[in-house]
C-alpha cells in the first residue's frame, strides 16, 4: 500500500500542483476581477454628538453623498447596491484642511476581496457655533386655482417653527416656506405633513443638511374665493383752474379682476376713481393704486393693480361779443308776419374754448346766431336765442337767453321784415373763461376778467 501511495510520487505532486493552476485559472476566466460604480451614497457622519458639548455644529460644504467605486470578483461587485455600503467619516479626524477622511465597507461580501475608492474623495465641512432663531412659516402656492377662482388665503399650522443649525446658515435664513399645490381648487381644503424649506434674502434655496426644526412638517389651511371682473370708472370731481382745458384723457385698464366673499362682490359694480385735475396745467400722468379704491376684504387679482391715467391739458379763455337783438337772423317766420324787435335790446355773448379755437372767431358771425319763429304766435314770444357753433370746441352763454319778438299781420303799407345785419366785433382776443349761460331776462356782468368785448358797428 505504501508503495503504492509513493510510486512516482514526483508525477503525482506535479499533477496536483497542474490541477491546482488550471483551477485557478477557470476561476479567473470565469470569474474576473471588475470595477463597478454605485453612486449617491449617503455618508454617515461619526462623533457628530460630541460637537453639541463644545457648542459647535458643522455642516458639509462637499461630500453628503459619494459615488464609490468597487474592485472585486464579478461575482461579487455587481451585485452590491447603496443599501450594502456603509460609507462613514469621523468628523473628530478634521484636518487643518476641514477636510475628513471617508471610509467605506461592505459587511454583505466582508468575506470577498473587495477595494474601494469614493469621489470626492474626502469629506469637506465648515464648523461654526450653533445657533437657533424662530421663523414665521409663508406658505407657497404651486398651480392656478380653478377659472373664476382664487386663493384668498394659506395658513400654516403651526405658523411659528424653531430652527437650529450653524450660526453662518441661520443667520442667512430670510423665509421658511412651506409648498402647498393648489391647482384646480375651487373651495377650501387643507393639505397634511408638508416639508418645510429655508430661502435666503435673494429667494434662492438654502441647502444644508444641518439645520434642524422643531417640527418636521405642517398643515396648510387654503381658503378658495371667487372672481369677478368690474370696470374702472375715472371721475373728474374738479376741473383744471381757469386757462386750462383737459382735451383728452388716456385711461387703462378699462376693467379689473376682483375677489373676495360672494355676498362682498355681489355690491361692487365699478370700481370709481376721483380725480381732482385742479392744479394740473400740462399734459400729465397719474397713477392709483387700486387696492385703495375697494372695499376691506376684496383684493385685485389682475396682476397689474396700477390704473394709470394720461391727460392731456391745453390753454383755454374766452371771448365776449355783443349784437342787437334785431340784428339776429330770424328763420321759419310765419306767412303773413312782420317781425318786431326792439332795437334798444342788447345781447353779449360770451364764448369759451380752447385758445387755438377763440382765434377763428373774428365776428359775431361766425357765431351762426339766430332764432326760430316756426312755434311763434301774432302777439309777443319770448323766443330762444341759438347758435350753429360747434358745440364739441366751444361753450356759449347769453346775458340773456331769450329775446321778446312781436308778430304781426304784415300789410303793404308796413314793412319791417328785412334781413338783420350781422355785427362785427372790434377786437378778437381770448379772455378770461366763459362765465356760466344766464336765465331768460338776466344779465350776464362784463367784469373787468374779460379782456375784450366785441361791439357792433
Amino acid at each position: 500500500m505504501k508503495e503504492i501511495l509513493t510510486r512516482n510520487i514526483g508525477y503525482k505532486i506535479a499533477s496536483l500542483a497542474l490541477a491546482a493552476v488550471l483551477w485557478l485559472i477557470i476561476i479567473n476566466v470565469d470569474d474576473p476581477v471588475k470595477t463597478a460604480m454605485v453612486t449617491n451614497v449617503p455618508v454617515n457622519v461619526l462623533h457628530a454628538e460630541d460637537l453639541d458639548a463644545l457648542n459647535k455644529v458643522y455642516d458639509i460644504v462637499e461630500g453628503n453623498t459619494v459615488s464609490v467605486t468597487i474592485k472585486g470578483k464579478r461575482s461579487i461587485v455587481y451585485q452590491i447596491t447603496a443599501s450594502d455600503l456603509v460609507v462613514t467619516a469621523d468628523i473628530t479626524n478634521q484636518n487643518a484642511f476641514n477636510k475628513v477622511d471617508i471610509d467605506v465597507s461592505c459587511p454583505k461580501f466582508d468575506y470577498a476581496e473587495l477595494e474601494f475608492s469614493t469621489n470626492p474623495g474626502m469629506l469637506t465641512v465648515v464648523m461654526d457655533e450653533k445657533a437657533e432663531q424662530n421663523f414665521k412659516v409663508t406658505v407657497e402656492q404651486s398651480g392656478t386655482p380653478s377659472e373664476g377662482y382664487y386663493v384668498m388665503e394659506a395658513s400654516a399650522k403651526p405658523n411659528m417653527v424653531n430652527v437650529t443649525g450653524a450660526e453662518s446658515v441661520v443667520n442667512e435664513i430670510a423665509e421658511i416656506r412651506a409648498k402647498v399645490e393648489v391647482s384646480g381648487a375651487s373651495q377650501d381644503f387643507t393639505s397634511e405633513q408638508l416639508a418645510l424649506s429655508a430661502y435666503n434674502s435673494k429667494g434662492e434655496l438654502i441647502e444644508s443638511n444641518r439645520l434642524k426644526y422643531n417640527v418636521e412638517n405642517v398643515r396648510v389651511d387654503v381658503h378658495i374665493v371667487k372672481t369677478k371682473s368690474v370696470p374702472v370708472q375715472f371721475t373728474i370731481t374738479k376741473e383744471p383752474k381757469n386757462g386750462y382745458q383737459i382735451t383728452q384723457m388716456e385711461k387703462a385698464p378699462a376693467e379689473i379682476e376682483l375677489a373676495g366673499e360672494s355676498k362682498t362682490l355681489k355690491k361692487i359694480s365699478k370700481v370709481e376713481i376721483p380725480i381732482d385735475a385742479s392744479e394740473m396745467t400740462k399734459t400729465d400722468e397719474l397713477e392709483f393704486d387700486l387696492n385703495e379704491y375697494i372695499p376691506e376684504g376684496v383684493v385685485v387679482v389682475s396682476q397689474n393693480s396700477t390704473a394709470v391715467v394720461k391727460f392731456t391739458i391745453e390753454a383755454s379763455g374766452n371771448k365776449t361779443f355783443d349784437i342787437s337783438a334785431n340784428k339776429i337772423k330770424r328763420i321759419n317766420i310765419p306767412d303773413g308776419m312782420k317781425v318786431s324787435i326792439d332795437s334798444d335790446s342788447q345781447v353779449q355773448i360770451i364764448v369759451s374754448g380752447l385758445s387755438k379755437d377763440l382765434e377763428k372767431l373774428t365776428s359775431v358771425s361766425n357765431l351762426d346766431l339766430y332764432i326760430d319763429l316756426e312755434q311763434a304766435k301774432e302777439g309777443d314770444n319770448l323766443i330762444e336765442i341759438k347758435s350753429g357753433i360747434d358745440t364739441d370746441k366751444y361753450k356759449i352763454s347769453f346775458s340773456v337767453s331769450k329775446v321778446l319778438v312781436k308778430l304781426t299781420k304784415n300789410s303793404l303799407t308796413e314793412d319791417d321784415s328785412s334781413e338783420p345785419v350781422e355785427e362785427t366785433p372790434s377786437s378778437s382776443q381770448p379772455s378770461t373763461p366763459a362765465q356760466s349761460p344766464a336765465t331768460p331776462g338776466e344779465a350776464v356782468d362784463n367784469s373787468k376778467e374779460q379782456n375784450e368785448t366785441e361791439q357792433p358797428e
